[in-house]
């Protein structure tokens, strides 16, 4: 399959990506911890990290018996780290109370 298909098939599920923002956040998180932030079992959260993982959003590595995932902010992986820009957009306009969406339709009715 082609990498940029790879890469939007696996951001089209909002469970990958809420993902990919908490990884964002943070620097490495366990399954566990992953599973207990986002309130899911941890057979779906392994799930669609595997999926990110294949479409080479987010890497992995076992240290001491865990396994820890981190986003792929590789510079070779420019289709990735792109996506990855626009989820940490999507999350900032998230947290603001007004959406731009909002405010258009605000202008639009004067």
């Amino acid at each position: 399959m082609d990498y940029l298909v790879r890469i939007f098939k696996s951001v089209a599920n909002e469970t990958r990506v809420r993902l990919l923002e908490v990884l964002l956040d943070s620097k490495e998180e366990t399954l566990e911890s992953l599973a207990k932030v986002l309130k899911l079992p941890y057979k779906t959260v392994s799930r669609n990290l595997n999926i990110l993982e294949k479409a080479m959003l987010v890497r992995s590595r076992r240290w001491k018996g865990k396994v820890y995932y981190s986003a792929e902010t590789s510079p070779r992986l420019i289709y990735g780290r792109e996506i990855l820009k626009l989820i940490k957009k999507r999350k900032l306009r998230k947290r603001t109370p007004v959406s731009s969406l909002s405010r258009f339709r605000a202008k639009a009715r004067k």
